[in-house]
């Protein structure tokens, strides 16, 4: 096991720690990106500074996360890279744009990178949409 704290929307830091990580291990086989965050503000509402937080933690710690990742999954080959999305980057809803939004693009990023060949660079790309469901029950 191995804790690592590191701000990986900056690209530097989302480096040291994939770096950290594979030397502690001796190799990566997997990357695992579903660090994310929301803000529940309106999309007409919604301000500069947030845009840059949320598109910063979301997206751009994913890809950081993945370019600094692939020269060690390249190595190990017969990897795979994991970007967790969320069902609400397909179907979105009121409120949540931002984060809905940052959702899609990851699913789009990991559609992407699957056309261009994810094999061909030594690790497969997939993401996933999880989807809570409830359940309620009346006696």
């Amino acid at each position: 096991m191995l804790a690592l704290g590191a701000d990986v929307a900056q690209e530097p830091e989302a480096r040291r720690a994939v770096d950290d990580a594979a030397r502690h291990f001796g190799t990566l086989h997997t990357l695992v990106n579903v660090a994310g965050i929301r803000f529940y503000t309106p999309l007409a509402d919604a301000d500069t500074k947030e845009w840059e937080q949320i598109i910063g933690v979301n997206l751009l710690a994913t890809t950081y996360c993945c370019k600094a990742a692939l020269p060690h999954l390249r190595r190990a080959g017969n990897a795979t890279i994991v970007n967790v999305s969320s069902v609400f980057g397909v179907i979105g809803r009121a409120g949540m744009g931002q984060y809905d939004t940052t959702k899609a693009a990851i699913l789009g990023q990991a559609s992407s990178d699957a056309t261009s060949g994810g094999s061909a660079c030594g690790a497969w790309a997939i993401s996933v949409a999880p989807c809570v469901r409830s359940s309620s029950s009346s006696p």
